[in-house]
């Protein structure tokens, strides 16, 4: 069986290696080395939930969530979240939470969907991508967008950089298109020895891998973590690894 290098900030990437025994088995050999150090921005979130007419929020990642939770305690308002994750978080926050189960565009279909009414405000990262307020403005729907953390590159382990100097094959699991990008920078210098085969969780994420010399590629059929799992088990599948 391939080593698993996983990429996400640490909390995610603890639960993803979790999943990952209790999919492929205890004995697999997982190596961590987050791209990304979540930090929370300095935003007063109080004028912005007592807008006038805000009626919910609207997450695009589980991580704008917890940022939310760290900052408020306001749970009277409705959350409109792209995925089960997402929704899970925000109801563990107190929120009425539904999810769109899917990727951006189809959180604003959601939305367009339910004629909400009232003014709609959207927290994310600093790197977000998608723009969910400006789609939903196009849509008649009110809606504004607010930054709060950051995402802070960082590099690459060295035991990351062991694993890839090495002539075992990689699975890569990557999460998002910066993630990738991220990824690709870091590798450009190192003359990969390891073949990489990479499970990216969207054909946009995929982009970010372009460059690389990829000994595989199967990109997640829905944009879940679930998805993700599933396109590792098509890589190993292929590989005939066991």
């Amino acid at each position: 069986m391939p080593s698993f290098l996983l990429t996400r900030p640490e909390d995610q990437n603890a639960r993803f290696a979790a999943e990952l025994a209790e999919r492929f088995g205890a004995g697999i050999r997982v190596i961590g080395s987050p791209l990304l150090q979540l930090v929370d921005l300095d935003l007063d979130l109080a004028p912005l939930l007592a807008g006038p007419g805000v009626s919910g929020l609207v997450f695009t990642s589980e991580n704008a969530v917890h940022a939310f939770r760290r900052k408020s305690a306001q749970g009277d308002l409705r959350a409109y979240c792209v995925g089960a994750r997402t929704a899970a978080a925000a109801r563990a926050a107190g929120l009425d939470a539904v999810s769109a189960e899917g990727d951006a565009a189809a959180l604003v279909a959601l939305i367009k969907g339910l004629a909400v009414p009232g003014q709609l405000v959207h927290l994310h990262g600093a790197h977000s991508r998608g723009a969910v307020a400006a789609a939903l403005r196009l849509a008649g729907i009110a809606a504004i967008d607010a930054a709060i953390y950051d995402q802070v590159a960082r590099k690459l382990s060295d035991s990351a950089i062991s694993l890839l100097a090495g002539g075992e094959p990689v699975l890569l699991p990557v999460f998002s298109p910066r993630t990738a990008l991220l990824f690709a920078q870091a590798v450009a210098g190192l003359g990969l020895a390891a073949p990489i085969l990479a499970a990216p969780i969207s054909a946009a994420t995929a982009q970010g891998l372009a460059d690389l010399p990829l000994a595989g590629l199967q990109v997640a059929a829905e944009p879940t973590a679930t998805g993700v799992m599933d396109a590792l088990a098509a890589l190993i599948a292929a590989g005939g690894y066991t």
